[in-house]
């Protein structure tokens, strides 16, 4: 993710591609979502504190995406995004970790 985003923004939202490297390779592949009942965006701020977003999921491509609201990036810092997916089995399942940058406010 190359976004960086600034204290108090809400857009653009939050976005990534879940992926699988297979045993014994270094390729990694999108996971196929198409299957999953719900996800939700899992984020950790610079400061420790954490929040959850619902995802909206893009299928056989491995898409998300989760929307900002106000409050959200309250501190500057590195912050740590997950997805985690509920399966239609109801089995759980993690993926990531990606990192994003969120500046201070300048004025």
């Amino acid at each position: 993710m190359t976004t960086t985003w600034t204290v108090g923004d809400t857009a653009p939202a939050l976005a990534g591609i879940a992926t699988t490297t297979p045993y014994n390779s270094t390729v990694a592949s999108p996971v196929d979502l198409t299957t999953a009942a719900s996800g939700t965006v899992l984020v950790g701020r610079s400061d420790g504190s954490t929040f959850t977003r619902a995802a909206t999921l893009g299928g056989a491509a491995g898409t998300f995406s989760a929307p900002l609201q106000a409050g959200d990036l309250t501190v500057d810092g590195d912050y740590k995004m997950s997805l985690r997916v509920v399966w239609a089995d109801t089995s759980i399942e993690t993926f990531g970790r990606l990192w994003f940058h969120v500046d201070p406010k300048i004025a």
